[in-house]
């Protein structure tokens, strides 16, 4: 461990590396919903998307920020219902700041997206996005850089059954282009090819690792798992949240 920082009365949402190893970072607190880098000098303001709150965070290999954005809402059960005065996008900006493309909609003037929670990027330079529909049930949505979208994933008939439908928290890709995803409420993990093809699904539970919460590959390939606490309710006080290290392929 090189380094600690807390911040105190801040809602850290998710967060990213830059290739020059700067941490960005998409925070919530009383006074902002800036998006935030942690560079060697300290916590330094990035950009804003004011009046729109950032949700996931992400760098991609050619040094871009995308970042899913919604309005501000405090009520977190509204914000899964949309209205026309609903914006739920997904937005690339480069590392000058400057915004280069907004997805919202598709070729039918349909949204994209519900709340976009987290996103990441592969080989194939495609956009994947995990949409929610409630606190419970989302899916993977996948668009090209025209902002067509190319496939979509709603879980593992096996594994995701009514009453227990896909959760997604966390989404990454592995070099070979590979998508997993995290499934909460199944203690599962989604393996994926980059067209969308199941290729693994496994349940984690039993090898003890519960409520997959958050995922990262390292540079040697490894897949870190962050799980909550055993029964499922996130509670920020509790001290049983764990880390869990994976080899790849699962």
């Amino acid at each position: 461990m090189v380094d600690i920082q807390t911040l105190n009365g801040d809602s850290v949402h998710d967060m990213t590396r830059t290739q020059s190893g700067d941490i960005l970072l998409t925070i919530r607190n009383n006074n902002s919903t800036d998006d935030y880098m942690l560079a060697h000098t300290g916590l330094q303001p990035l950009l804003s998307v004011a009046p729109l709150f950032p949700h996931g965070i992400h760098v991609t290999q050619h040094n871009n920020i995308v970042l899913g954005d919604i309005e501000q809402n405090n009520d977190m059960n509204a914000i899964f219902n949309l209205t026309e005065a609903s914006q739920r996008k997904e937005i690339i900006f480069g590392m000058d700041r400057l915004q280069w493309q907004t997805y919202e909609f598709d070729r039918h003037k349909h949204r994209l997206f519900t709340v976009p929670t987290r996103d990441t990027s592969n080989i194939n330079n495609d956009l994947l996005v995990i949409d929610m529909f409630s606190k419970t049930q989302g899916r993977v949505v996948v668009l090209n850089r025209e902002g067509h979208v190319k496939w979509t994933y709603h879980g593992n008939p096996e594994v995701n059954e009514e009453e227990c439908s896909l959760n997604p928290m966390d989404i990454v890709t592995t070099s070979a282009g590979h998508v997993i995803v995290a499934d909460l409420r199944t203690h599962a993990l989604h393996v994926l090819s980059s067209e969308g093809d199941q290729l693994a699904c496994r349940v984690m539970a039993d090898q003890g690792i519960r409520f997959p919460m958050s995922l990262d590959i390292d540079t040697r390939g490894q897949l870190w798992i962050g799980s909550v606490c055993d029964n499922g309710i996130i509670q920020f006080d509790r001290r049983d949240a764990k880390l869990h290290i994976v080899r790849l392929p699962l």
